[in-house]
């Protein structure tokens, strides 16, 4: 569905009762705007639920995992150090 609306004096945009009702969009609803290249995105401001460190840790620990032997301090520095020589040279 499409519909044209008009920009007010001050920034201001209706949005159409028919998509506001298809939607389910009432008053007082938190829009984000996104930038969209020629145009811009209006979608529900999505509600960010504060985690604990636990559940964080719990959530991070079910997606990434590590099968193999223990890695030293001594590789992680060496693989950091050879991602940031990497990072160098594509950046001359």
């Amino acid at each position: 569905m499409n519909a044209i609306t008009r920009l007010s004096d001050k920034g201001q945009v209706v949005v159409p009762k028919a998509i506001r009702d298809l939607k389910g969009w009432a008053p007082g609803l938190d829009l984000e705007v996104v930038d969209a290249g020629d145009g811009v995105l209006l979608r529900p401001r999505r509600a960010h639920k504060h985690l604990s460190v636990a559940e964080a840790v719990e959530r991070m620990r079910a997606i990434y995992t590590h099968s193999g032997a223990p890695v030293t301090l001594e590789e992680m520095d060496e693989a950091i150090a050879e991602a940031i020589a990497e990072r160098d040279r594509r950046t001359r």
